[in-house]
């Protein structure tokens, strides 16, 4: 997580901690405690029922956006996996398409880490990447093998390429949709729905009560940090980082390196 995400996680749940209290102390400043203890039997099964019911739907929205994120790291894994593959399966290729082959994947890998990865935050995919992997599927559709060998090598690669194609558009669709408006308004009011059910209990110790009262408003605001962190695995806080294609490029600028091969 970033410093700005940090300091914005630890804001939200200040102020709702805050705003909570504040709540609180002006239920108590109007409202006479015996009235409140009269609230206790009825407020006690109330709340159960309320509190149950959106810690069910709390914890179904806190585990898909685990889900997703950790799907969107296997995605970025598949793709890096599909380019290695590429790469490495042109070595039986004739010199031209075998040196494009090589340098088409590099120039991929380039264009998403210095720019897709940041296209990404807003939900877009980068031109530039976009134009190198179409180049690439040009040089391997026309290629025409010749041997039986190249025939096999050649159908693997189409095998890689749509790997890696179809994890490419799935990782674009992850960036470009998260959590739901309906889904955030849900969360927040149930929230706030929650936190008012403490207000209808009348504790002899009004710090006791705003103890009570601030831990549960910090809890239900840690939950919903949390979803809003892990249910834009490119977009906020807790990014997915491409740690697997930075990899690839270490390993393909290094085979190039070593084959004497140009790196443009």
């Amino acid at each position: 997580m970033d410093i700005k995400s940090f300091l914005i996680t630890i804001l939200v749940i200040t102020l709702s901690t805050i705003a909570s209290l504040v709540g609180l102390y002006m239920v108590r400043k109007r409202v006479a405690i015996e009235d409140l203890r009269a609230c206790h039997e009825v407020a006690g099964y109330l709340i159960s029922i309320i509190g149950t019911l959106y810690a069910v739907l709390l914890g179904f929205i806190v585990v898909d956006s685990l889900t997703k994120f950790d799907r969107a790291r296997v995605l970025v894994e598949e793709e890096a996996s599909g380019v290695a593959n590429v790469f490495f399966l042109a070595d039986n290729f004739p010199q031209k398409e075998r040196h494009q082959i090589h340098v088409g994947c590099l120039r991929y890998v380039d264009a998403v880490l210095e720019e897709e990865w940041e296209t990404m935050k807003d939900g877009q995919p980068s031109p530039r990447a976009l134009n190198e992997i179409r180049q690439l599927w040009a040089v391997i559709s026309r290629f025409e093998p010749k041997t039986q060998n190249n025939v096999s090598q050649w159908e693997a690669m189409l095998s890689s390429m749509d790997e890696l194609g179809t994890s490419r558009r799935l990782r674009i669709i992850s960036a470009k949709y998260g959590l739901s408006s309906v889904m955030a308004t849900v969360l927040m009011i149930g929230a706030v729905i929650t936190i008012v059910f403490t207000y209808f209990f009348g504790l002899e110790k009004f710090k006791a009560q705003a103890m009570m009262t601030a831990l549960v408003s910090i809890t239900l605001s840690l939950n919903i940090c949390l979803v809003l962190l892990y249910g834009y695995p490119f977009r906020r806080g807790l990014q997915v980082e491409p740690t697997a294609l930075m990899f690839d490029k270490k390993v393909i600028t290094l085979e190039l390196e070593q084959r004497g091969e140009a790196l443009r």
